[in-house]
């Protein structure tokens, strides 16, 4: 964002996050939640798109991940949601693994959970980041990843006087999405 000389900065005009350029790299970052609203998996690339063979490796590891944040019974399959992003689409792979894909629409906040997540998670490393730069603070790559990993942590845990937290109120509004959007064709 860029301010006039004795121009305020206003947080409802700071939308892009700049933390990439600070960084001097970019930082993918994969990852996604069970369906009892745990964030099961933060995996960084080196790359933003990854190859399919890439991401196979990394199956094995998602699925210990979702195991240990499931309450499903032992030798029930678990179910992998996912968007249409070309390295996640392997289905024997996911079969072999013990899992179940299930596609959800890419960039679609109302039937892709992940991708409010995603929201949510820009928004608020953009109002820190926000608070940072007005403070002169620049963070290192491992105080990024470090400040996202307390984000997503904090997704899993409900707020003050709450009952179920962020994650597991986006898993729970599902059916009401899905029937409001089959309602509007």
């Amino acid at each position: 964002m860029w301010t006039r000389p004795g121009e305020k900065m206003d947080p409802a005009l700071h939308t892009f996050s700049r933390y990439g350029v600070q960084l001097g790299t970019k930082v993918p970052l994969w990852g996604g939640f069970t369906g009892e609203g745990q964030f099961a998996l933060r995996l960084w690339t080196q790359r933003p798109k990854q190859k399919k063979e890439e991401w196979a490796q990394h199956i094995p590891a998602l699925k210990r991940a979702a195991s240990s944040h499931s309450s499903s019974g032992a030798g029930k399959k678990l179910k992998l949601w996912h968007d249409n992003e070309s390295c996640l689409k392997q289905p024997q792979e996911y079969k072999k693994a013990g899992l179940v894909s299930a596609l959800f629409p890419p960039n679609s906040g109302d039937l892709n959970p992940i991708e409010t997540a995603w929201a949510r998670l820009r928004r608020d490393l953009t109002e820190t980041e926000l608070e940072d730069l007005k403070c002169g603070k620049i963070l290192s790559l491992s105080g990024f990843k470090k400040r996202v990993a307390q984000l997503l942590a904090s997704y899993s845990i409900p707020g003050p006087g709450e009952k179920h937290s962020y994650l597991e109120k986006l898993v729970r509004g599902m059916p009401r999405r899905m029937a409001m959007c089959k309602q509007n064709k």
